[in-house]
């Protein structure tokens, strides 16, 4: 998987030698196995994403196989992971839980496009020790993406 951001920044996440079977993959987004272009600014700018590609190298396997993307997400930013999250479309809320550190505040950014800024949707929360939950709404729309940063 390959992610670029605004201005070229070029992060790469590969799986090599998996075998057959179901897998959930998973990496951190400031660890890359390897960068082709580290872009004009330092680091991968993830409210600024440009482009991403989802590959399949078969290597020296022959046979036929199905690959599907099931809930395809990426969260979490740097230095910051989500832990959790839930959406109740009923009462539009959403609920997060982040790692965080004491004595910290964080706010929640959205945007309802990824080539649209982030912007407040939720400041002051004042961490709750090692992780902390939010719960709040969603404004109304297809797509939202979210966002946790420390203040």
């Amino acid at each position: 998987m390959s992610l670029v951001d605004a201005d070229g920044t070029f992060y790469n996440y590969a799986w090599y030698g998996q075998t057959h079977g179901t897998y959930v993959l998973s990496a951190k987004l400031n660890s890359p196995t390897f960068i082709s272009m580290p872009g004009t600014v330092s680091g991968l700018d993830l409210s600024r994403l440009a482009f991403f590609h989802l590959q399949d190298d078969p290597g020296t396997y022959t046979g036929q196989y199905t690959i599907n993307f099931n809930l395809l997400r990426l969260t979490g930013a740097p230095a910051l992971a989500i832990t959790s999250q839930s959406y109740d479309p009923n009462t539009q809320q959403f609920t997060l839980t982040w790692g965080s550190k004491p004595s910290k505040s964080y706010s929640i950014l959205y945007t309802s496009d990824l080539t649209t800024p982030f912007s407040p949707l939720v400041s002051d929360i004042a961490s709750g020790g090692s992780s902390t939950t939010n719960t709040f709404f969603v404004p109304t729309g297809r797509f939202a993406f979210l966002r946790v940063q420390e203040q």
